[in-house]
C-alpha cells in the first residue's frame, strides 16, 4: 500500500471530483471488480509464503536496473561517442574526398580526425556531467 492509496474500506475519491460511478443504494462492491471487493489482497503465487508480500512479477523476473536521475544511460553513451568519434571522421574524409583529394590520404585524414576524436571523447563526458571525475592519489 502507498502513501496514496486510501486505507482498505473507504471509497476511492475521484480525483475530478465528480460524483462517484457506484450507484447510491446499490450493495457494497457492486460495479467494483472482484480483487478491489475483497480486503484481503492477492493470494500468495506458488513458492512464496503466505506472510510475503507479493511483488506482482512473476518468479525469477529481475528488477529493471536503477539509474540515478540526471545521468546517462549506456545507450546515451553510445550514441555520443558515434556522434563524437566517427561522425567527425566521416565528415573530414567525405570532405576532402570532395575537394579532389586521392581515395588514400584523405582515408588517412578521416582516420586522424577519429583518433583526435578518440582522445578527447573523455572530456567530453566530464564536460557534460555524465562521468565524475577521478579522485586524485596523492
Amino acid at each position: 500500500m502507498t502513501d496514496q492509496d486510501p486505507p482498505a474500506g473507504q471509497p476511492l475519491a475521484d480525483p475530478a471530483g465528480a460524483e462517484s460511478s457506484v450507484v447510491a443504494g446499490a450493495p457494497a462492491g457492486a460495479g467494483q471488480p472482484a480483487a478491489e471487493r475483497s480486503g484481503a489482497g492477492p493470494l500468495p503465487g506458488a513458492g512464496q509464503a503466505a506472510g510475503q508480500p507479493s511483488t506482482g512479477r512473476p518468479e525469477g523476473a529481475s528488477s529493471p536496473p536503477l539509474r540515478v536521475a540526471g545521468r546517462a544511460g549506456i545507450g546515451s553513451i553510445f550514441v555520443l561517442a558515434f556522434l563524437v568519434i566517427l561522425v567527425p571522421g566521416i565528415g573530414v574524409y567525405l570532405v576532402t574526398h570532395a575537394l579532389g583529394l586521392a581515395l588514400a590520404p584523405s582515408t588517412l585524414l578521416g582516420l586522424l580526425a577519429v583518433i583526435v576524436c578518440l582522445g578527447l571523447y573523455p572530456s567530453v563526458l566530464l564536460r557534460l556531467g555524465w562521468v565524475k571525475k577521478r579522485p586524485r592519489r596523492r
